[in-house]
């Protein structure tokens, strides 16, 4: 069921490809940003109030001399990143809630239609969630037995290359830090140089991009489109409004309809990883949320669901798997089929809008 999954996932992201819908204003101007300007003009800052990681752009730029500008071959990366990210995912979710959880995560990850509708879109964001799936999967999902401040150095190596490809990725990754600290630290000097060191390579590395890139790309206009993902701190009593509302709009993330259903599986999964003392996995899942808050407050990067947030959704999902399999947990076989209601009806409608958008491709 879980290579099914998966297989359904694939089909939906390369049916969405195929369609080689035409590209939409933000993707015509990553496209002019491209051929019109050399290298090193991806570093920022863009052309049309544009905004992306500059690997992102070396990237399509490199597609576009070798393949051409078609939607076909500049969409072809993201596209890679999508069916890379579920793979990684349903690996990921086999390793820390396995069994029918797993799958359930999976299947959700698989119809989940921003997932699929980004995997054929000219911009980074599929990139953003690949990246955030594979940290995860060398943090909590890969050997067990490894050393814990070994697979941190493994993460770090990985996050100062992949920042640059993915600027959410140090969220995800100060989330890992915090969460793998404690039993680095109980490993000794070994294991605390590791950790420290880990923690300088990606400060470093984001610090060059930071200076050398970022900073070049602070567009107002880009500020003022995203206004309503940073909290009114001129108005504090709107405050625990426009964060309840973010909260709010995460889980409507991956099923806009079901967003109620979707919100109780993961508050059931909060508790089923409390009550399981799940401690990496828990601050996996929920620590990026808390930083991308912070990051908010500190206006640096919007809290507003939407694209911008597309590395949230592996956290989210896999709370949701947790709190599936806490549902279907009892021992009463009648229980487990009613316990099994609530994450086969939001899997059903997955599949359901996902074989609609086989026959009806988004934007067409």
């Amino acid at each position: 069921l879980l290579i099914v999954a998966v297989a359904v996932g694939g089909v939906c992201r390369v049916r969405q490809y195929l369609t080689r819908t035409s590209y939409w204003n933000d993707e015509a101007f990553v496209v002019l940003n491209i051929v019109d300007h050399p290298a090193s003009w991806m570093l920022g800052p863009l052309d049309y109030n544009q905004a992306a990681p500059p690997a992102f752009m070396w990237v399509e730029q490199t597609a576009a001399h070798a393949l051409g500008t078609g939607e076909y071959a500049l969409r072809l990366f993201p596209l890679l990143s999508g069916v890379g990210a579920l793979v990684l995912f349903a690996v990921l979710s086999w390793r820390v809630i396995p069994g029918p959880a797993a799958m359930f995560a999976t299947g959700w990850f698989a119809a989940a239609e921003k997932l699929v509708s980004y995997s054929a879109e000219l911009k980074q964001y599929s990139s953003d969630a690949v990246v955030a799936v594979l940290l995860m999967l060398v943090a909590i999902g890969g050997n067990r037995r490894g050393r814990a401040s070994s697979r941190f150095l493994a993460v770090a190596a990985i996050t100062a290359v992949a920042v640059w490809l993915s600027h959410p990725a140090v969220i995800v990754f100060a989330a890992l830090s915090l969460g793998l600290a404690l039993a680095c630290w109980r490993q000794g000097w070994s294991g605390r140089a590791k950790w420290i060191a880990g923690n300088l390579l990606v400060l470093a590395s984001f610090a060059a991009l930071y200076r050398i890139s970022i900073v070049r790309e602070q567009d107002p206009f880009l500020y003022r489109f995203w206004a309503d993902g940073f909290p009114p701190l001129g108005r504090p009593l709107d405050v625990p409004g426009w964060l309840f509302s973010q909260l709010y709009g995460l889980v409507r993330q991956p099923f806009t309809t079901l967003k109620a259903l979707t919100g109780a599986l993961a508050i059931v999964g909060l508790v089923d990883l409390v009550r399981q003392r799940r401690a990496l996995l828990l601050t996996a899942c929920v620590a990026p949320v808390v930083l991308t808050i912070l990051a908010a407050f500190a206006g640096k990067y919007p809290f507003y669901p939407s694209r911008l947030t597309m590395f949230l959704l592996p956290g989210l999902l896999l709370l949701c798997g947790a709190g599936a399999r806490l549902l279907m947990a009892p021992d009463d076989a009648r229980l487990r089929w009613a316990g099994a209601v609530l994450p086969i009806g939001l899997l059903g409608f997955g599949l359901t809008t996902a074989a609609g958008r086989l026959v009806h491709p988004h934007f067409n």
